[in-house]
């Protein structure tokens, strides 16, 4: 919810939609449990957002900037392109072909824009369920369709990541519109949606045949990997580094539970817990494990110590001198034997 994408994704298409549906059926309990639907959702929205009582400060904030008329146009031309392979229907196909591309969005028009009018249009005589769902699931699609296109300019067909809902969401919008007039449609058009889901499995299996012809290969990154192995070799357990730079969420796992990374921010000369998608808890005095030789991971990435000199000449200040300093292809680690938990800087927020 504290994000602006789930919040076009779930947040507020639950408040609007169940808030439609307690108008609509108010004075009956079906209104009142919408009405408790929509207040619940509403608060959850504003908690995340506005950190009452002290509270949530672990949850990442989200900020939406306007991209301008330029961006528009990018966001659409990439978007476009990327929906057309992501729902290709045309197995074996090249894919930057116009032609292709062309089929591949026509048809998706057809299937989820039918499904999206006859969810309108039965929307009256649905069940409750369907009703908050359709109206979910439509307002989900185009509150996250307009949020991509007019923010900052995106480009690469990984913009795709930006459709989710629709991948998914556009598919139970299918499927509840050919079960409730399955039964009415004329052989044409079952067999329009029967060819349809058949073409985009087997366009999707020929995409990329080595998912299915040849052994998946490890997705663990290597250097993380051999970090995590380094520092268990060093019985070095439990410490903190950057976010991306020592894989600092992932470490635990990648290790089988040896090694712990808490991730930290290195800002202008302090070092700090990281305020989004971490715990307040985990830089608590009491969290570093009794003996243990807390650690610090200094290795340049996209968001930290572009000089590590300069990191580590501040976490020196900070912290004091290391114990011990040991080098890992171009990650530095500060070994201390004492907590370094009281010693972080206040959190940013």
């Amino acid at each position: 919810m504290s994000d602006p994408w789930a919040s076009a994704a779930v947040g507020i298409p639950l408040v609007i939609a169940s808030g439609a549906l307690a108008v609509a059926n108010r004075r009956t309990r079906l209104g009142g449990c919408a009405l408790a639907l929509c207040l619940a959702a509403t608060l959850a929205l504003w908690a995340a957002y506005t950190h009452p009582f002290g509270l949530l400060h672990f949850l990442p904030k989200g900020h939406f900037q306007l991209g301008g008329r330029h961006a528009v146009l990018v966001n659409l031309g990439f978007g476009i392109r990327a929906l057309a392979v992501m729902f290709n229907v045309l197995p074996g196909a090249n894919l930057d072909l116009p032609a292709t591309q062309a089929i591949s969005l026509a048809a998706l028009a057809m299937l989820a824009g039918g499904a999206a009018v006859f969810t309108l249009l039965d929307i009256r005589r649905a069940t409750a369920g369907r009703q908050l769902v359709g109206l979910v699931a439509i307002l989900s699609i185009g509150a996250v369709a307009a949020l991509y296109v007019l923010g900052p300019a995106s480009t690469g067909l990984y913009v795709g990541r930006f459709f989710p809902n629709l991948y998914f969401l556009g598919a139970l919008l299918v499927a509840m519109t050919a079960a409730a007039r399955w039964r009415t449609w004329p052989w044409v058009v079952k067999g329009g949606v029967a060819a349809y889901a058949a073409l985009f499995i087997g366009s999707g299996a020929a995409m990329a045949p080595q998912f299915w012809t040849t052994a998946i290969p490890p997705s663990e990154p290597p250097e993380a990997r051999s970090l995590g192995e380094f520092l268990a070799a060093h019985k070095l357990t439990y410490g903190y580094g950057p976010y991306w730079g020592a894989n600092a969420l992932a470490m635990d796992a990648l290790t089988k539970g040896a090694v712990t990374i808490r991730p930290v921010i290195f800002t202008p000369g302090r070092i700090a817990p990281r305020p989004g998608g971490t715990s307040s808890l985990w830089y608590a005095a009491g969290a570093e494990p009794k003996g243990a030789s807390p650690f610090l991971v200094i290795r340049s990435d996209m968001e930290e110590c572009p000089s590590p000199e300069i990191c580590e000449s501040a976490s020196r200040r900070q912290f004091g001198a290391p114990a011990e300093r040991l080098v890992h292809g171009d990650a530095v680690v500060l070994v201390w034997r004492r907590p370094l938990a009281p010693l972080l800087a206040a959190p940013t927020r």
